[in-house]
């Protein structure tokens, strides 16, 4: 069932920091590709607390257009965080988010929207083939978190970008969801419903340098094994069972040399021992810590984020 396009309403979610170099050109694109969408559409813009100008231009720019909404951050919360406040602040029946620096393609957009239209879908992923222009160690890294975390939870998120078209009532749950740190690409798989994929190939920056820095990247995926699931906290016990049973048979042996009247020896032995049982046991309270680092992040209660200031058209609500 194809969807009325009757007061139909097309919301773009564009979360930002420090992305002046870029902007210039990410308003002409954008705006030359919703001006082909047959709704109309509005955009909120979250500056992730921006310390270059790009609040500024944002401000310049939203005095060019009644469709505009600004947001700002007191400070940088995250990009998960900026997605969500976009969320919250969208009246769109779908909602694309797109990063800002316009190697995510917006002429696919375009093509998102007349795939909604038909009714089939409610989630759209759009998935990026290899980057081949990024650093080896981010490569071969991304590649190998892929590969972890569909082992681990069962989702393939290789390839899985933050570029997706969602419905109206999938924007709602997400909105709904109480997790302080929301793993965006893993949460909309999580989520089901009627999805479908399109590929693209990666664009090369416009402007500036990229914002994930190696340690962000670790804390991104952290925070999603955390996030999706407990079996990092049970292969513990399986290692504490196998370490009992190595425990057991060292044990016995040492034992049966005794009664045999045959020289305890290997103090090269006892200390490898010493450290293998020492780096395994401070690796079981590095997992344990991430997950209470997490708990603690949920029993709180502090807000995901803070709003220093907000923009809004003529007449557009300013409950939320």
């Amino acid at each position: 069932m194809q969807h009325a396009t009757t007061a139909q309403l097309i919301s773009l979610v564009v979360p930002i920091y420090n992305e002046e170099a870029v902007l210039p050109s990410l308003f002409a694109k954008l705006y030359e590709k919703l001006a082909s969408l047959p709704l109309p559409f509005e955009v909120i813009l979250v500056d992730d607390g921006s310390t270059d100008n790009s609040w500024a231009l944002l401000r310049s720019e939203a005095g060019k257009h009644s469709n505009i909404k600004l947001l700002r951050f007191s400070r940088n919360f995250g990009k998960e965080a900026a997605i969500l406040a976009g969320l919250k602040e969208c009246d769109g029946d779908a909602v694309v988010v797109i990063d800002a620096d316009l190697q995510h393609p917006p002429g696919m957009l375009v093509e998102m929207v007349d795939i909604w239209l038909q009714g089939d879908v409610d989630i759209i992923h759009a998935v990026k083939s290899e980057d081949r222009n990024a650093p080896l160690l981010d490569r071969v890294t991304s590649y190998g978190f892929g590969r972890l975390f569909r082992r681990i939870t069962g989702y393939e998120i290789r390839g899985a970008t933050d570029y997706k078209l969602l419905d109206r009532r999938v924007v709602d749950i997400l909105r709904e969801m109480r997790d302080y740190s929301l793993f965006f690409r893993g949460t909309t798989l999580w989520l089901g419903f009627r999805h479908r994929e399109l590929y693209f190939e990666l664009g090369d920056r416009r402007g500036g340098k990229s914002k994930w820095t190696s340690l962000s990247r670790l804390r991104l995926g952290i925070s999603a094994l955390t996030s999706f699931t407990a079996l990092p906290l049970h292969l513990m016990t399986v290692l504490g069972a196998g370490s009992l049973l190595f425990a057991l048979a060292m044990g016995a042996h040492t034992f049966y040399n005794k009664i045999n009247g045959e020289a305890v020896e290997g103090f090269t032995s006892v200390i490898l021992l010493i450290l293998i049982f020492g780096s395994l046991t401070i690796l079981c309270l590095g997992v344990i810590g991430a997950y209470l680092a997490k708990i603690h992040d949920e029993v709180r209660g502090r807000p995901r984020y803070l709003i220093d200031e907000k923009i809004l058209p003529p007449g557009a609500d300013e409950s939320r």
